[in-house]
C-alpha cells in the first residue's frame, strides 16, 4: 500500500505501515490488509495512526477540492480562522508529530491536542 504524503516526508519503514517488518509476521499482516484494508500494526498507537491518517487525507482533499476554503470560519482558542487556515495549521502540525524525532510527550501530547481542538470545529465542514 502506498502512502505517497507520508513518503514525501519520512521513510515509511519509520512510520505504523512499515514497523517490523521481516519478523514473521509480513505474510499474516499482508492477509490483514486484504481482508480488512489494513493491518493490525495500525492499532497498535491509534493516536499516532490517527494523525497520519489525517494528514494523508488533508493533504489530498487541499489537492483536490472544489469549494472556496475561505468561506467558512471557525473560532479557534479565541482566534477567527478560515478553514483553509484550519487545514493549512493542521497539515502543520500533523507533520510536526509525524516527523519529530524528539522524545519529549508533552510536545506531542500537546500538538495531538492542538490537531484535535482544531478538527472537532471545522469537523462538519470538510467536504466539497
Amino acid at each position: 500500500m502506498n502512502h505517497k504524503y507520508i513518503e514525501e516526508i519520512m521513510n515509511i519503514e519509520e512510520s505504523p505501515y512499515g514497523w517490523s517488518k521481516n519478523t514473521g509476521r509480513d505474510e499474516m499482516w499482508e492477509d490483514q490488509r486484504r481482508e480488512y484494508g489494513f493491518d493490525e500494526r495500525e492499532t497498535w498507537s491509534l493516536d499516532t495512526t490517527f494523525i497520519y491518517w489525517l494528514y494523508e487525507r488533508l493533504r489530498m482533499f487541499n489537492e483536490v477540492n472544489c469549494i472556496n476554503t475561505d468561506f467558512h470560519t471557525f473560532d479557534i482558542n479565541g482566534k477567527k480562522l478560515t478553514q483553509q487556515e484550519c487545514i493549512d495549521t493542521m497539515i502543520a502540525k500533523c507533520k510536526d508529530y509525524i516527523t519529530y524525532q524528539g522524545i519529549d510527550d508533552n510536545y506531542t501530547y500537546n500538538l495531538k491536542n492542538e490537531i484535535l481542538d482544531i478538527w472537532k470545529e471545522c469537523i462538519h465542514s470538510m467536504w466539497w
